[in-house]
């Protein structure tokens, strides 16, 4: 089993297949483009700072929920929905930005 496939099946155990295969690629995709990034109650951060996180991942509302001025909520239905190449700048932006939210 895959670290995605574990991570979802912890946290999002009530989950149809379809959803569930929607959370497995964000969760790979973030672990891909920020590799030293570790998850708690699915949000993930780096350096340990969990009060400064840089996104998290619902079953109801997407990724990089959270308030703020630099909060962004993407709402994907699909696998297929995610596109890497838009999301990972997001993702990097959101992390060199990470001490300013």
């Amino acid at each position: 089993m895959s670290q995605p496939e574990k991570i979802a099946a912890t946290h999002f155990s009530v989950l149809d297949e379809r959803s569930r295969a929607t959370v497995e690629r964000l969760i790979d995709l973030i672990l891909d483009v920020l590799p030293d990034a570790q998850l708690g109650q699915l949000t993930f951060t780096r350096k340990r700072d969990w009060h400064q996180w840089i996104c998290a991942i619902t079953s109801t509302r997407g990724v990089m929920e959270g308030g703020g001025r630099y909060s962004r909520t993407l709402a994907f239905r699909s696998r297929e929905q995610i596109d890497p190449d838009a999301l990972a700048p997001i993702l990097i932006e959101a992390a060199a930005r990470q001490m300013e939210m």
